[in-house]
């Protein structure tokens, strides 16, 4: 080792000044690349270290009350069957079941699902149009019975702009699909 020392001195030693700059210059602007590589996979570590210690912090808090979580539970599975929950197919055609009753005019998204550890939540628009008002209150009474297991979460009601009679409605209707939690234990 003590040789390549040497010769590497004695060859720098031989270079001329602008030469030896040059060298400096680019031995510089490769430690500056090597520096900032480490200074950004620094923060990386860091930021994962974080991230890392809230989650840990944050399960530390749910384990701390599982007690509370697990009481909860069994309130909700008393009033709540998970057999009678909708899934998001059987909640789409509950929903048209319900509608077609009434024979209205209408139409529906699919539903949109928000996926969770104990239920899944699902929601979709209903539009009603050329609606008379004793089967708007017929069908919100209709969904009402179906409570807990579907709701209507908000309903936004218009004349209609022809026969002011007739009303048109834009609900969004909610579903939860509680799982099996008792059973994946």
């Amino acid at each position: 080792m003590k040789k390549w020392i040497e010769r590497f001195s004695h060859r720098f030693e031989s270079l001329t000044c602008r030469e030896k700059l040059l060298l400096l210059a680019f031995a510089s602007i490769l430690t500056l690349f090597w520096l900032s590589a480490c200074v950004k996979q620094t923060k990386v570590l860091s930021q994962n270290w974080k991230l890392v210690n809230s989650k840990i912090k944050n399960y530390r808090f749910w384990l701390g009350n599982k007690v509370v979580v697990q009481k909860n539970l069994d309130k909700i599975l008393e009033v709540m069957d998970p057999e009678k929950t909708f899934s998001d197919a059987s909640f789409a055609g509950e929903v048209e079941n319900i509608v077609r009753c009434y024979n209205m005019n209408y139409s529906m998204t699919s539903p949109h699902t928000h996926h969770g550890e104990i239920f899944d939540a699902h929601t979709l628009q209903l539009r009603c149009e050329n609606a008379a008002v004793q089967d708007l209150i017929s069908l919100e009474k209709a969904i009402y019975a179906k409570k807990p297991y579907l709701t209507i979460e908000k309903i936004k009601i218009h004349t209609n702009l022809f026969n002011p009679e007739l009303l048109e409605a834009d609900c969004t209707l909610s579903a939860l699909q509680l799982k099996d939690v008792v059973h994946e234990k």
